[in-house]
């Protein structure tokens, strides 16, 4: 968190939280969806996500407001019968002002700057991988 001592820490890869987000729109779509550690060389449809950026910052002021950011940045790699056939990269942004002492202010922008990206991403992945499910 900027301007403090403070970090955040977390056991889990925020690009599983990106794909976590992925699976569950596409399980609502239709597609049945597996996990892979690497895509096969053959792999009929297949997604691969990076993480180019991600950010929380706390902003404190002499005020009792507090101003939160948080932005994430991905690249979406499509891929049919084993080859890559399009990248998407995507960003996105909020920021939101709450008291000084509202902690979840953070965790609030985090998840609706997750939200937007998704909303970003799953259209454009799911028109490339409109052909037969």
């Amino acid at each position: 968190v900027k301007g403090t001592d403070l970090q955040v820490a977390t056991k889990d890869n925020i690009s599983d939280w990106m794909m976590l987000a992925l699976m569950h729109e596409f399980y609502s779509a239709g597609y049945n969806v597996k996990t892979v550690k690497e895509l096969p060389s053959e792999v009929s449809r297949g997604i691969k996500i990076s993480i180019t950026k991600f950010s929380a910052e706390k902003t404190t002021g002499e005020e009792l407001v507090v101003k939160d950011e948080a932005a994430i940045g991905a690249t979406v790699e499509i891929w049919k019968n084993g080859k890559q056939i399009k990248s998407f990269s995507f960003e996105n942004k909020n920021e939101g002002k709450g008291l000084r002492r509202s902690a979840g202010l953070i965790s609030i922008m985090l998840e609706r700057t997750l939200q937007d990206l998704m909303k970003q991403i799953v259209p454009s992945v799911m028109k490339e991988l409109a052909e037969e499910k």
